[in-house]
């Protein structure tokens, strides 16, 4: 399933991206330490990024009468969760799915132990526009999913697209507006990855790798190679034998690892310094370009505006 299905949906849906609230909660120190940051948009669709631990083994419960839809990753720690009359553990190095419509929840923590968690809601109706566009069976949404029940959770591990992606989710300071919609973004990458391997039985999302560590460490060198050389970067070819792979293992794993092809991850990379470029104030957009590898000004300004919504002569302006 091609992930910018869902941008689509997304975009046409809401009629476009705006972070309108960013909420920053520290730990009270009589209880434990961490922060809680938590971004919503216009769209409803929020993003918590968690990093905490209590004190002593500490209990919290609620109940809401809403309906959601929310997609867990738990990437530290571990903790007793109740929701109704099911229980389980989130445990480190796992995502999960949640469909919950009235529901009670109970979540247990043991005191000194670490939970770092990174979560996205979306409204049922974005979730239900989505599935009506994607799904061979139309009637595969929200409520025929829940059936009669008002929990139902979807398990998996972690693999390296999805931790690629959490990971740039949570590297860079969500600061600015175009910040926030790279992060959504991201978001919306990870919704559409699971709920491709999750619901729509995405053979891509669900295959095992067949790569050996051996490779994988090859492909990680040619990821560097791609960034230490953006400006001139070598083709696929070049890139393999460098390496030591054959193109078509290298175009394959690459993709299965970065879950983009060497051509789309240098592009993003390239937006991301440019960004990083322009903010700093020292660079104006012809310089930019250069710097990124594009020596046609105009095509980097259209790559540009179509990846944050703005021209970077614009961005440039800000700061």
């Amino acid at each position: 399933m091609e992930t910018n299905g869902f941008h689509d949906i997304f975009h046409k849906y809401f009629h476009g991206l705006q972070v309108v609230e960013e909420r920053h909660m520290n730990m009270p120190k009589t209880i434990g330490k961490g922060e809680i940051r938590r971004w919503t948009s216009f769209s409803g669709m929020e993003i918590v990024l968690s990093n905490y631990q209590f004190h002593n083994n500490y209990r919290i419960q609620f109940a809401s009468d809403a309906a959601m839809v929310e997609l867990n990753f738990c990437l530290q720690g571990s903790g007793e969760v109740q929701i109704g009359h099911t229980s389980y553990e989130l445990m480190s190095g796992n995502s999960y799915l949640y469909f919950m419509n009235d529901f009670d929840v109970l979540f247990e923590y043991e005191k000194e132990r670490p939970l770092y968690s990174l979560a996205i809601g979306i409204p049922v109706q974005l979730f239900n526009h989505f599935m009506m566009n994607n799904a061979i069976e139309k009637s595969l949404g929200f409520y025929s999913i829940l059936g009669n029940q008002s929990f139902k959770k979807f398990q998996n591990p972690i693999d390296s697209i999805t931790s690629n992606l959490i990971k740039r989710m949570i590297e860079h300071p969500q600061k600015d507006r175009i910040s926030q919609l790279e992060l959504e973004s991201k978001a919306l990458e990870l919704l559409s990855i699971h709920f491709g391997r999750v619901l729509l039985n995405d053979c891509d999302a669900n295959k095992r790798s067949q790569l050996s560590k051996k490779d994988l460490n090859k492909i990680k060198q040619a990821e560097e190679i791609l960034l230490q050389r953006m400006e001139s970067p070598p083709s696929l070819l070049e890139l393999a034998k460098i390496v030591g792979l054959n193109d078509y293992k290298l175009k394959i794993g690459f993709k299965e690892l970065f879950g983009m092809s060497t051509f789309a991850y240098l592009r993003e990379k390239r937006m991301e310094h440019a960004i990083d470029l322009l903010r700093s104030g020292n660079s104006n957009v012809t310089e930019t370009a250069f710097a990124v590898g594009y020596n046609n000004v105009s095509h980097f300004s259209e790559l540009f505006r179509k990846k944050y919504g703005m021209n970077p002569s614009k961005l440039l302006r800000i700061y």
